[in-house]
């Protein structure tokens, strides 16, 4: 999606997400909760597969019932994951009570089944190359508890930041402000210049909307209609909207 010059012309700092944007798990431990339902007989769409799809972004995006299920159960152990799957079930249209039957054993299924790689899309480096080449500063911001410049490493995308940050360094997450003006003053730089590119709506565009920055939903599953911002499928459409595509 095309958005006006206007919004872009100015910009000279790309914020990216992490996880979901520039890494991403293969496969994803949605794409085996949705066979394991299929296999025990309940009918999962694509439609509702992508419902459940945009719960989990919501859930994860710092929600009120993430909130109270860590209050109530504490560290992420096997009846936290219990609890997240009966709402996962739940999501993906499974009645209650056969959410709640079904939850344990997909807890036992995950761990005996889910072995996920990492996977970072082929134009990430060239995108993220061609951006610092033009001038732009380019910055890492990400809703990971940890400093994650090694993980950075290992993904081959080190020396493509100015800057890579995390929640739990600065004790603030997204949606959140307070994470994303940090990020920019430690890159100088302004948020009316500045645009975040991330894979969650609930964090990564409501969160830059709310600081001010430019949001652009990379969305390449078409998992959120209508976002009310810029949505590429690919990362080189951040290129297209700065008008930097051949």
């Amino acid at each position: 999606m095309r958005k006006n010059d206007s919004e872009f012309n100015t910009v000279k700092t790309i914020l990216f997400d992490l996880d979901g944007t520039l890494r991403h798990d293969r496969p994803e431990a949605s794409e085996l909760v949705a066979q394991f339902i299929r296999d025990k007989g309940f009918q999962v769409s694509p439609e509702t597969h992508r419902s459940a799809r945009r719960w989990e972004h919501y859930y994860w995006g710092q929600s009120q019932e993430l909130a109270l299920d860590k209050e109530k159960y504490g560290d992420m152990d096997d009846l936290f994951w219990s609890n997240y799957l009966v709402r996962n079930l739940i999501a993906f249209d499974c009645p209650i009570e056969s959410a709640r039957e079904l939850a344990p054993q997909v807890v036992l299924h995950m761990k005996e089944a889910y072995q996920p790689r990492d996977w970072v899309p082929p134009e990430a480096l060239p995108t993220l190359q061609e951006l610092r080449g033009n001038g732009y500063k380019v910055g890492l911001l990400s809703n990971r508890r940890s400093p994650c410049n090694d993980r950075v490493e290992e993904l081959g995308l080190d020396g493509c930041f100015d800057l890579v940050l995390t929640a739990g360094e600065v004790g603030a997450w997204k949606p959140e402000p307070r994470i994303f003006h940090k990020a920019l003053a430690r890159l100088d730089a302004d948020a009316s210049h500045a645009a975040h590119i991330g894979d969650n709506y609930y964090t990564d565009v409501l969160g830059a909307q709310n600081a001010g920055l430019l949001p652009v939903l990379y969305d390449p599953g078409d998992v959120f209609p209508n976002p009310g911002c810029p949505v590429i499928q690919s990362l080189e459409g951040v290129l297209d909207l700065l008008d930097l595509m051949d």
